[in-house]
């Protein structure tokens, strides 16, 4: 009896939203728009020191029909930092607030990264993360292991918490990602705007290669 209930759950999360293609991956519903605070915590930074920074915490615009994401530092590494992506316009930014305020802009040639899931993820349980069931994946390759935690209802990320295996096959966490404060809703434009003192965007000084990803849910969602 408890196997069929399992059996009915698993293709109950297939029909809301976990399916996988022809890449091999597992693709979750993630929510189009969102607004949210990201907190990352290094678990293995000695929190005695001042650097480097143990936690990082980041307030996320995010728009994926329009191509448009942005990301405000707010604590450690990169604090004061504002990154905005544009990948409609094919633009991205960094812009530093501050006692030394600057603005540099790139070409973004690539596409906006999907949200994505290994295939190899298994649903281990249910859990209640805050006051909210969350279902909990569980990707392991014998070295790393990787646990997810989706709102059931909502397909939103929540946590992930990412733990290195030693030979005795004790877990060792790493680095862990919180989801706070979501707020599932359109993004206003006027969000993604560059701030008066660099309109035109010109008014940016030129920085030729890029920035690097910003990880929001480990590689499975970055801008």
């Amino acid at each position: 009896m408890r196997w069929i209930q399992a059996l009915g759950y698993i293709v109950g999360l297939t029909s809301r939203g976990w399916y996988s293609d022809a890449a091999g991956l597992i693709i979750s519903h993630f929510p189009q728009h969102f607004s949210a605070r990201v907190q990352v915590t290094s678990h293995m930074v000695d929190r005695a020191k001042g650097y480097p920074p143990w936690i990082r915490e980041m307030d996320v615009a995010y728009d994926r029909a329009a191509g448009r994401a942005k990301v405000v530092v707010t604590k450690g590494l990169n604090a004061g930092k504002t990154f905005l992506r544009l990948y409609g316009s094919k633009r991205e930014y960094m812009i530093r607030d501050g006692e030394y305020p600057a603005c540099r802009r790139s070409y973004l040639g690539e596409e906006m990264p999907t949200p994505e899931l290994p295939r190899t993820a298994s649903f281990k349980d249910m859990q209640v993360l805050e006051g909210l069931m969350c279902e909990h994946w569980v990707q392991d390759d014998g070295v790393s292991r990787v646990h997810i935690y989706i709102d059931s209802a909502t397909q939103a990320p929540r946590r992930l918490t990412e733990e290195t295996v030693r030979e005795d096959t004790t877990a060792v966490p790493l680095v862990t990602y919180d989801f706070m404060d979501l707020n599932i809703a359109p993004q206003a434009p006027e969000l993604f705007l560059l701030p008066e003192p660099y309109i035109p965007r010109e008014a940016c000084d030129l920085h030729v290669g890029g920035f690097p990803y910003l990880h929001l849910f480990h590689h499975y969602l970055r801008v």
